[in-house]
């Protein structure tokens, strides 16, 4: 048979091997032969090189190569050493196991020890080494890489196939382990890490002593040895290193060749070890990442081959797998965690997906990741584990499974995946486990943190899908963790985990979810779908449809190639394609995915499984082919991951089904896919860059499992932030902001909004900051989201924390700042002016706000480019214009301008404002949207008057202000007329923008009324009152007119009185008078009086007119006076006119009352008693007018309706401001008493103390504000004013005042609410002016915390109490307990038919329902800042509760047999125990202190009632006869009888029903039990309320400090409200004996389990000490072995 050439060739390579090796060992065996005895061993036989020459190590080193080309041996056909003899083999073993053994004691570092000993400077040491190189040193190098070499071709040998096993000793191969093992310690590591001048310098200092031994001087002996340390320098060691460097190509092929002979050769566990060990170690090394240099460095090269080692042991060996594993933590600990040290234990891992996905990935992960700026890099130990876990993967198979129950065949499809999900679980269950230990020596939560960091830089990487499955387990077990710290749980579910940990899981999962949100944020923009649309036929003619992966829609001069199928164009720079390709015919990406959607579909047609060919199929398809089909084919570093990504494919087809389901499963498609799992996968059209990045993109996102578990990962972090603990709802926001910087776009989701949104009003202050930081960055950047938060932060500003307060206020400097489009700028701006007025405001937020509106309003300079707005057609979005003159930068406006600016109906025309004109607008809306003018009058007068000028800043902001009021002013009056432009066009609004610009004026008239006055003309106008708006607008306008009149007669006096004393001013005045309510008409007469005053001309007909006024109105109620005494008979047109009449005259007599100085109010008062004659109204003069007022005043008050009555009492209160004194003699005619008695009308009631506190606010504001000292100075001499009083008047009011104090606070503890409104108001005014004594007042301010239906008058009430609070904080707690007992009587009196009285108030928030105690605003703002206060509120309440002493029982039973016991109040009891347990504590020890105070009273207490009771009933035989026995030991008769629906009908209760028992005595020991009952149920709702248990409880000592973790109290928020109803006890208090009964059983039950529950608590607590040591014992081994 005639022989191939391949065979010859064949032959002739085998007989090349033959040869060789017989060549090299005759030839060594000669040479080491012996001729006539007499040896033949030469010099070279001798040397430490070894039997075989350089020469024939290279021969035997190419034969390995050339055998690698070989085809494999067979038993018949051997091949290259299999082709070799056994003895020649074996020979050439044996002299390759003498090079290995020469070559594994060598130690460089070791030997240039020895060379330098003694050497005591930098110079010798380095003569010593260079000559030691020369000539040793070269000579072992070479010794060292020809063991190299023999060891590499031995391992090669034992790997191939067909080599007797018996040729390749197991010594030799142990050797070249153990060499392996050596020179990658002893040399190669110091070399890589460069730490081989250490060694040297502490393996010399040994050495050097011994040499020196001989120096007498310790002194002497320490100076050589610092010498020489010093001398051994890293830069004198270089020399070694470069001898070293060279060995390590021969080192990495020694390392290859072991990873070939673990793959084809079974080993033992030893060898196994022996290496995988190196494996590990060589992850210290020190490596220079890719970027910082040319080529891949050597270390890198070496560690990726001990990956592959490692790798390779690790899918062979699955026993090995978590011993691996578990070796993998010592080294971690060893590697450095910060991100600096980590720059050099990353490392280059080649991306074949390509450097267009490797950029894609980076800018996807920019800012989420910390090494996204190095897209390439990660750490070596990361590269390892995610090898490990894709070495894990097996084929997938369909398995039959037997169906007992059906006897039927069931298929299970493998995915090959399972074996990799353990090792995920094993690896991660490890870590976490070590990162989650207390007190742990060893610090792995860094080690954490950089691996989730490394994994997230992979996650989308084709070549590393275990970074997936790694992501997927770490999150989801730090997602269990985070769910099992909830306070949600009960106690055997729940696990306090380290504090530290928790942060770190909580911050990862927020991390993870960031990229989470960036990946699924893209792929919404940059989805990669096919064409589903049929083509369209285009003519040439047509325009292109450039629809690019750019976005970019021009062409741009750039190369435009259309898809000759969907006929859409695409720049040929973004899709590969330039002009130097001829394209016949070119289709884009979607739609090479169609056409490979439509043949896959026929492929499988005839299968009857092409309806599993869909979108992700074809997905899979394209991206096998983009992995297996490149350029210079499969890469084998992409071996494990494409069987990785090709098992989840065959999963995705395959999906898991219920047991009872029946699923038809594509068996075919599936077993056609694994003919792939060792070959290159299915081909299909390769996609342009981009359309590869989308592919990789769009798969991950639909089939991951970490994508599609978003959403309620997501949900328990909203579920999280409202958990009972504070720490985790801090965590869950922090965990969401990280989310959220992946996709801001998560912020405007509703569920996200209200989840947030609910923490701005948490109980806790850092919680509640956390919240507002989350939104803070996201306001001001997306003004969607501003829109979203803008309703619940604006709460924010007057929050109680001083730190929320500052971030709230910042957060709307930036948006009001940046977002000039804002829609709530108005209402934002209204409450920081509140916040500025604020005396209480710290002066940092106070400034914070003063510089941002100084930088809003008061900056003049550059004008600025406006468009349309709907209030001067212009809208409010603002941007500077850059003046070329300009040279400020500080004058320049921070506004942000839309690209394009919008327009409105009005015209599109960009108009050019100042920036007074801007700051006018929004000072107006500002005023519109918070209806009034006060805040923004505060903050002008600080910032242009410069009040405060204590800082150089307020100082600054003062004189720019001054400089630019002048230009506001003017610019106020131009949208005033702008706005009156548009009336007819927005009729509905206009009213409203004129009133607030009125009103913004007259806040400028203080500051500059000069201005105001020059344009006078234009105000007066609206004066008219036909403005042609509705009354409520037309009232706004007319009285901010005449406020505006009466400040420039005031400020200019006679210069604006004698220009406004004008007979057309007065009709208008008139006019006002006649139409309009009370407040406009007071602002109208004030502004008429104070011309009056001020004008030159006293008998002008200006003031004639006034005159005349009064004079019509008194003419009227002196007609109608005589028709009418009772006025509700009259109609309703006739009272209005003479209610007017009484506040025009009363109002007169207030403004106008300089005229009644010098009357005698004793001869007014007895003509009134008299049979005065009123006089005619047409002859009435002023000096005639002070006696008819009083007159008419005194008649009407006399009437029989109220309302009348009521209105002269308003008319009264005029003529008191006048007159003073003349409230003093009603005083002393009773008529105060009379109107404020309990008996007299309530509307009277409530009028009478509306106009006390009218008379003593203006008193007030007359003294404050500098007009009484004014007159006097006029009106009185220098010695009349020394001697005089200035506020006399005011002390007058204040002591009548005084004399109804006592009555004045029970009228706060009325039933009707607008009598407690209007007294409440009063004490207010009467408690800031002093005119009341506090501890009289506070315990009705406390009950009126209990008017739950009224909010304001609560916000009131606690408001004075905490100004109270401040001043005495000692009074609060001491007066606490009358004021709860007040608070239930109040409640009392406001439901007298409700028998509950709660302390709850039911808030909602949506679907929720939370409760409060009405005292919890007063308990967290005054008192729970202080123990000492808290405590002894605590004792105070719980003293009620003190229901039984020993006295009480003493004395004969019969004394008490036909009495009633009155002691127990339980609604009131009930009310304080719901006061305690729905307080707001913040720290565990509250609740601990009331239950240990609870077991203090009831032990005490309980065990006597029980005492007595059972006294009680031993004579009828319902108790133990023998004294000594335990009373509660078990359920008796009663508590038996008390279980049926009749309990007295029983035989068991005949026997206390008999006249000889005293049932009175015993209902009152029941009620006694009843009221310690109800305090064991408040123990039990605290204990589960704040999730403490037995022993926590009895292991509270009251004496101790507080700690730091007693602040960390966790809430359970699912509990219901306490539940304080004792229907019981009222039944028993009423006599019903069923009631008795049952309140006698439920108090002993209570108390038989109260003892229980010690007993045990004390059991366990014994229990836990005896054990304590050898826990401690356990605990610290477990951290050694850690």
């Amino acid at each position: 048979m005639e022989v191939s050439a391949a065979e010859r060739q064949l032959d002739a390579q085998n007989q090349r091997f033959l040869d060789t090796v017989d060549r090299i060992v005759q030839r060594v065996n000669l040479q080491e032969g012996r001729e006539g005895g007499t040896p033949l061993i030469k010099k070279a036989n001798t040397s430490s090189e070894g039997p075989l020459t350089s020469t024939e190590m290279g021969e035997l080193s190419f034969l390995c190569s050339l055998a690698s080309t070989l085809p494999e041996s067979t038993e018949l056909v051997p091949t290259g050493f299999a082709a070799v003899e056994l003895d020649q083999l074996s020979a050439l073993t044996d002299l390759l196991d003498r090079h290995i053994n020469l070559a594994a004691g060598i130690n460089l570092f070791q030997q240039a020890h020895l060379v330098i000993v003694g050497e005591d400077s930098s110079g010798a040491v380095a003569t010593a080494l260079d000559k030691w190189i020369k000539h040793q040193g070269t000579r072992t190098i070479v010794t060292l890489r020809m063991g190299l070499e023999a060891a590499s071709i031995v391992i090669y040998m034992a790997s191939m196939q067909g080599v007797d096993r018996r040729a390749t000793n197991e010594d030799a191969i142990e050797a070249s382990i153990s060499l392996m093992r050596s020179h990658l310690q002893k040399n190669i590591m110091p070399t890589l890490c460069q730490t081989g001048h250490l060694a040297i310098s502490s393996g010399n200092a040994v050495s050097l002593e011994e040499k020196i031994k001989t120096d007498s001087s310790p002194a002497a002996k320490r100076r050589k040895i610092s010498d020489h340390a010093a001398a051994v320098s890293p830069a004198n060691i270089r020399p070694v290193y470069k001898l070293i460097l060279p060995t390590i190509n021969a080192q990495i092929l020694l390392v290859e060749r072991l990873e070939n002979l673990v793959r084809l050769v079974p080993l033992d566990d030893q060898q196994i070890m022996m290496l995988t060990s190196p494996a590990m170690m060589v992850l210290e090394v020190d490596c220079v990442p890719m970027h910082s240099c040319k080529s891949v460095s050597p270390g890198i090269s070496l560690q990726k081959a001990y990956i592959a080692l490692a790798t390779e042991a690790f899918r062979r060996y699955k026993l090995h797998r978590e011993t691996i594993l578990e070796d993998m933590f010592p080294i971690m600990l060893r590697l450095p965690t910060g991100r600096k040290a980590r720059a050099c234990h990353v490392s280059y891992l080649g991306v074949p997906s390509g450097a267009s996905f490797a950029a894609f990935n980076a800018s996807l992960l920019k800012g989420l990741v910390s090494t996204a700026t190095q897209p390439h890099n990660i750490q070596m130990m990361t590269a390892m584990l995610l090898s490990l876990v894709q070495a894990c993967v097996t084929r997938p198979t369909y398995v039959e499974l037997d169906n007992n129950s059906e006897q039927q065949q069931e298929d299970v499809f493998l995915n090959g995946l399972q074996e990799c999900k353990m090792v995920v679980d094993f690896f991660c269950t490890q870590l976490l486990g070590r990162c989650s230990k207390k007190k742990s020596v060893m610090e792995f939560r860094p080690i954490l943190v950089n691996l989730v960091e490394d994994l997230l830089l992979c996650l989308l990487l084709p070549e590393y899908p275990a970074a997936e499955l790694m992501v997927s387990g770490l999150l989801s077990r730090l997602t269990f963790d985070m769910k099992r710290s909830s306070s949600t749980l009960n106690s055997k579910s729940k696990q306090a985990l380290e504090t530290t940990y928790l942060n770190t899981a909580f911050d990862l999962v927020g991390k993870i979810g960031s990229v989470q949100a960036r990946i699924l944020a893209v792929y919404r923009d940059k989805a990669l779908h096919m064409t589903t649309t049929e083509p369209v036929a285009r003519d040439e003619h047509d325009e292109l449809i450039l629809g690019c992966y750019c976005g970019n829609t021009s062409s741009g001069g750039h190369l435009i190639i259309e898809c000759d199928n969907c006929q859409i164009s695409f720049h040929g720079s973004c899709v590969n394609i330039d002009h130097d390709m001829d394209e016949d015919e070119w289709f884009c990406d979607a739609c090479k995915l169609s056409r490979l959607f439509e043949r896959e579909r026929c492929r499988h047609e005839h299968g009857g499984e092409n309806s599993f060919v869909n979108e992700e199929y074809v997905l899979y398809q394209s991206f096998f082919s983009f992995l297996s089909h490149r350029e210079g084919g499969a890469l084998k570093e992409l071996h494990d991951a494409t069987q990785v990504h090709l098992a989840r494919w065959t999963a995705v087809l395959n999906p898991p089904t219920q047991k009872t389901e029946k699923s038809v499963k594509p068996k075919r498609i599936t077993r056609g896919l694994l003919e792939f799992w060792d070959v290159p996968g299915p081909g299909a059209e390769p996609l342009t860059d981009e359309g590869t990045n989308r592919l990789i993109l769009s798969l991950a996102v639909k089939t991951s499992q970490i994508f599609k578990c978003f959403h309620p990962q997501i949900s328990v972090i909203l579920q999280l932030m409202g958990d009972g603990s504070h720490a985790l709802r801090k965590l869950s926001l922090k965990a969401l902001e990280k989310t959220a910087e992946g996709d801001p776009a998560l912020m405007a989701m509703k569920h996200i909004t209200e989840g947030v949104a609910q923490r701005f009003t948490d109980e806790s202050i850092s919680v509640r900051e956390a919240a507002i930081a989350l939104v803070g960055a996201y306001m001001i950047s997306a003004p969607n989201i501003a829109d979203s938060f803008h309703s619940s932060l604006l709460p924010c500003l007057s929050d109680s924390g001083v730190s929320v307060r500052k971030r709230a206020v910042k957060i709307f400097e930036g948006v009001l700042m940046s977002n000039a489009s804002y829609k709530g700028r108005a209402q934002a701006c209204h409450l920081l002016l509140q916040r500025a007025a604020d005396p209480k405001e710290e002066d940092s937020v106070r400034d914070s706000i003063y510089d941002l509106f100084t930088h809003l309003w008061l900056r003049g300079g550059q004008d600025v480019v406006a468009t349309v707005s709907v209030t001067r057609q212009r809208d409010v979005a603002l941007v500077e214009m850059q003046s070329p003159s300009s040279t400020d930068v500080s004058d320049q406006a921070n506004l942000i301008t839309p690209n394009t600016p919008s327009t409105t109906s009005f015209g599109k025309k960009t108009v050019y404002l100042k920036r007074s004109d801007i700051a006018a607008e929004q000072m107006m809306k500002v005023v519109r949207s918070g209806g009034t003018n006060i805040h923004l009058a505060s903050l002008l007068k600080t910032l242009i008057d410069g009040e405060d000028t204590e800082i150089v800043d307020r100082k600054k902001r003062a004189s720019l202000g001054q400089k630019f009021r002048d230009e506001l002013i003017d610019s106020l009056f131009e949208l005033l007329m702008s706005v009156e432009e548009q009336r007819s066009a927005r009729s509905s609004r206009v009213a409203k923008d004129i009133a607030a610009t009125l009103q913004t004026i007259a806040v400028f008239t203080d500051f500059a009324p000069i201005a105001v006055l020059r344009q006078i003309d234009v105000l007066l106008l609206f004066l008219k009152a036909d403005n042609g708006v509705c009354f409520e607008d037309e009232t706004a306008i007319v009285s901010t007119i005449c406020d505006i009149l009466y400040r420039l007669v005031i400020v200019l006096q006679n210069q604006a009185a004698n220009r406004l004393s004008s007979l057309k001013v007065a009709m208008d005045l008139r006019g006002v008078v006649c139409k309009f309510p009370p407040t406009t008409i007071e602002a109208a007469i004030r502004a008429w009086c104070a011309i009056i005053e001020h004008e030159d001309n006293k008998q002008s007909e200006f003031s004639i007119k006034f005159l005349e006024l009064l004079r019509s109105f008194y003419r009227h109620l002196v007609l109608k006076n005589d028709q009418y005494n009772d006025f509700s008979k009259a109609d309703q047109d006739t009272r209005d006119r003479v209610g007017r009449s009484l506040v025009v005259i009363g109002l007169i007599c207030q403004y106008y009352g300089h005229r009644f100085a010098f009357v005698d109010w004793d001869d007014v008062m007895a003509n009134a008693m008299s049979d005065f004659v009123l006089p005619p109204a047409k002859t009435l003069t002023w000096d005639e007018a002070a006696m008819a007022c009083f007159s008419i005043f005194s008649t009407y008050l006399q009437k029989a309706d109220s309302s009348t009555k009521c209105k002269a009492l308003s008319g009264y209160s005029g003529m008191f401001l006048a007159a003073p004194r003349l409230l003093l003699k009603l005083e002393e005619m009773k008529l105060i008493t009379a109107l404020m008695d309990a008996g007299a009308e309530i509307s009277l009631q409530r009028e009478t103390l509306r106009c006390l506190q009218k008379i003593l606010v203006s008193e007030e504001l007359r003294i404050d504000g500098g007009t009484a000292k004014q007159k006097a100075k006029v009106e009185h001499s220098v010695t009349e004013r020394i001697s005089g009083d200035q506020d006399g008047d005011a002390t007058i009011f204040g002591g009548i005042l005084a004399n109804h104090a006592n009555r004045l606070c029970e009228m706060t503890q009325s039933g009707d609410v607008e009598l407690r409104d209007a007294s409440l108001k009063l004490l207010e005014v009467l408690l800031r002016q002093g005119l009341i004594n506090p501890n009289d007042a506070v315990p009705y301010l406390f009950a009126l915390q209990g008017d739950i239906n009224n909010s304001s008058i609560r916000s009131r009430a606690l408001r004075l109490l905490m100004t109270e609070a401040d001043k005495r904080p000692d009074m609060i707690r001491q007066r606490v307990c009358a004021g709860v007992k007040k608070a239930y009587e109040l409640q009392r009196i406001i439901n007298p038919k409700k028998t509950d009285v709660s302390a709850l108030i039911g808030k909602h928030h949506g679907r929720n329902t939370t409760y409060e105690c009405v005292f919890d605003s007063l308990f967290k703002e005054c008192i729970r800042s202080n123990r000492k206060q808290r405590l002894g509120l605590y004792a105070n309440l719980l003293g009620q509760f003190e229901l039984y002493k020993n006295s009480d029982f003493e004395g004969p039973q019969t004394s008490r047999k036909n009495t009633k016991s009155t002691r127990t109040d339980f609604p009131l009891l009930g009310f304080s125990s719901q006061v305690l347990a729905h307080l707001s504590y913040n720290t565990v020890t509250d609740p601990l202190f009331i239950i240990h105070s609870i077991g203090s009273i009831v032990g005490f207490q309980g065990p006597h009632v029980l005492d007595r009771l059972a006294a009680l009933l031993r004579p009828v035989g319902l108790a133990s006869e023998d004294e000594l026995d335990e009373t509660n030991a078990s359920e008796d008769v009663l508590e038996r009888a008390a279980k049926t629906k009749f309990p007295k009908n029983t035989k068991e209760a005949k026997a206390i029903l008999a006249n000889s028992f005293d049932m009175v005595a015993f209902a009152e020991l029941c009620q006694a039990g009843a009221g310690l009952a109800l305090l064991l149920r408040l123990k039990g709702y605290l204990r589960q309320l704040y999730n403490l248990s037995e022993a926590r409880c009895l292991e509270y000592d009251p004496n101790a400090k507080e700690r730091p973790n007693d602040k960390n109290i966790s809430k359970n928020q699912t509990l219901p409200p306490f539940d304080a109803h004792l229907d019981a006890s009222q039944k028993a208090t009423s006599g019903d004996v069923d009631a008795v009964i049952r309140q006698y059983a439920d108090f002993r039950v209570l108390m038989r389990e109260e003892t229980v529950s010690a007993q045990e608590a004390e059991f366990a607590a014994s229990e836990s000490e005896n054990d304590e040591v050898g826990n401690d014992d356990a605990g610290e081994a477990d951290v050694e072995m850690d």
